[in-house]
């Protein structure tokens, strides 16, 4: 099993650069180096891009009803 832990959850938290109380509006998952990620639920790719501020490689995918899932972080892109 890929997953290791819950790295960050939803609400409330000191954030780790800005050092202060801050929503966090999402749950961070940490996986081991190489891992392959999946979709939570069927979706369309909407961002491929990397940035060099904070998320690296990411993709997000928009879903149903609004939501939205940004992968971040990523060694490669390789979506299908």
């Amino acid at each position: 099993m890929d997953f290791i832990y819950v790295g960050s959850p939803y609400g409330m938290r000191e954030h780790p650069t800005l050092n202060k109380a801050l929503f966090h509006e999402g749950i961070d998952i940490s996986a081991r180096v190489g891992s392959e990620v999946y979709s939570t639920a069927q979706g369309k790719v909407v961002t491929i891009m990397y940035s060099k501020y904070g998320y690296g490689n990411r993709v997000v995918i928009k879903h149903a009803y609004g939501f939205e899932t940004l992968y971040a972080h990523l060694g490669n892109i390789n979506v299908k």
